[in-house]
């Protein structure tokens, strides 16, 4: 067992501009040990598309919280942004909808990150941030928390 604080630093360890990377608020939170590395890995996946899409000097902050039975993560930035298309085509690499074949390899990050997702029987979804950038939303089912006395139970 981990804590949901642990996995975000491994995360955040994978990239190379780390500094900019705040874990502001993660409530308290288990992870089952065999998921671990894969949501390690998606998340640093997050972490590095929100780095490289925006500003030098802006920050990236990672955010986790207890939703019904879910426990879910958001990767936030305020950088340039998506249009409206693009944040569909994104949706559809992270969702396993579309081909890697047919996407630039500046892409391949998302068909990573779709991988992984699926293999949490988790689910990600790129969202606009409010006023600028995009947030990237994780959520975790049950199956992959540890349950808790004193938390709901993963059911």
């Amino acid at each position: 067992m981990v804590t949901a604080w642990e996995v975000v630093q491994s995360a955040v360890s994978e990239v190379e501009q780390y500094r900019r990377v705040a874990a502001t608020e993660i409530e308290p939170c288990r992870i089952r040990g065999d998921f671990v590395a894969d949501l390690s890995h998606l998340l640093a996946e997050l972490i590095e598309n929100a780095l490289v899409y925006s500003g030098v000097l802006l920050p990236v902050e990672v955010y986790g919280w207890r939703e019904l039975d879910e426990y879910c993560l958001a990767v936030v930035d305020w950088g340039i942004g998506m249009s409206p298309e693009e944040l569909a085509r994104a949706n559809a690499r992270l969702s396993g909808h579309e081909s890697f074949l047919v996407a630039p390899t500046r892409y391949l990050g998302h068909y990573v990150a779709g991988r992984l997702t699926g293999r949490l029987g988790a689910h990600v979804e790129l969202r606009p941030t409010e006023g600028s950038g995009i947030t990237a939303y994780v959520g975790l089912p049950a199956a992959v928390l540890v349950e808790e006395a004193g938390v709901r139970a993963a059911t």
